[in-house]
């Protein structure tokens, strides 16, 4: 028995990125226009993540009401130690979390194997864990 594979289906990613950039206090659209007006995909997964990390930053920052430490956990804390501290500090659910990981996974990836600069996501989702895994975790 052939189980149905997910399809990435592209008003469930436009409207996913949508949300997503509202819920973060961006234009609707900004999440859309840098995936669509950017010329790679590799350079829009490194910018993703770069606003991901700023962001996780302020909001840590602004949930420990300590301006200053944006600065400080931008510089001198990990990602994923940043992301425990959203765990500890209940500010983000499972999923939310996963998202950050997966995308965090996909930017080491590119930056840290030269090879990965002609990145595209149509050859990364034609492996069906890499396009189950987005599904899940970015298709509301």
């Amino acid at each position: 028995m052939s189980q149905e594979q997910p399809s990435l289906n592209p008003n469930g990613l436009i409207a996913a990125l949508k949300t997503t950039a509202t819920a973060c206090g961006f234009r609707e659209d900004f999440l859309v226009d840098l995936l669509s007006r950017e010329t790679n995909d590799w350079s829009f997964v490194i910018k993703a993540h770069a606003l991901l990390e700023s962001l996780v930053c302020q909001l840590l920052a602004m949930h420990l009401r300590k301006p200053a430490m944006e600065y400080v956990l931008a510089q001198r804390v990990q990602m994923e130690d940043r992301i425990e501290m959203l765990k500890a500090a209940d500010v983000t659910d499972a999923n939310e979390r996963r998202m950050m990981r997966l995308l965090g996974k996909l930017r080491n990836n590119l930056v840290h194997n030269a090879n990965q600069t002609d990145f595209r996501f149509s050859e990364y989702f034609t492996n069906k864990d890499n396009r189950r895994n987005f599904i899940d975790v970015w298709v509301l």
